[in-house]
């Protein structure tokens, strides 16, 4: 009889402690979705500032391509886009934010953007080299452009 209640206990200790790991692992997991929601909201916030917006409709439609023509004005305002899009590049590499809603929100100027900064991001990439620093410069806005964002656009037409 002893045996009989001491493998009840067991089996019940056992039991409960599955269901606390679980329970653990929802909550872990919980956060970290409440977490990413919120990094991605605090992207699209500063994604639709006044500024932001100004910024990239200057690149999509008044850039030079030639990036020699690039004046300190327009090698700032190169800088702030790719840089915002290469965060969300990194983020969507990293799973931090669901792919699918930055291809969506932010998809069609990725593309474009990446299209007209291209040429400053690799001149940005050489002077780098030359100076011993790491040639990644703004990869992820680059990998986010042409490998998440361009295929699902070009399969949609």
């Amino acid at each position: 009889m002893v045996d009989i209640i001491t493998a009840f206990f067991a089996i019940l200790e056992t039991g409960v402690l599955i269901g606390g790991l679980v329970f653990a692992y929802k909550q872990i997991s919980e956060a970290k979705r409440v977490r990413n929601l919120q990094e991605f909201a605090t992207l699209m916030e500063q994604w639709g500032q006044e500024e932001e917006r100004k910024n990239r409709q200057i690149v999509m439609t008044k850039f030079p391509d030639d990036t020699s023509k690039l004046t300190d004005e327009n090698k700032l305002i190169a800088a702030s886009v790719a840089t915002r899009l290469n965060r969300i590049g990194f983020m969507v590499n990293k799973k931090l934010i669901p792919e699918d809603d930055a291809v969506e929100l932010v998809g069609a100027a990725a593309i474009r953007c990446w299209d007209k900064l291209k040429g400053y991001v690799y001149d940005m990439r050489g002077e780098y080299e030359k100076r011993g620093i790491s040639s990644k410069y703004l990869s992820y806005f680059e990998w986010f452009a042409n490998n998440v964002c361009m295929p699902r656009f070009v399969n949609k037409n």
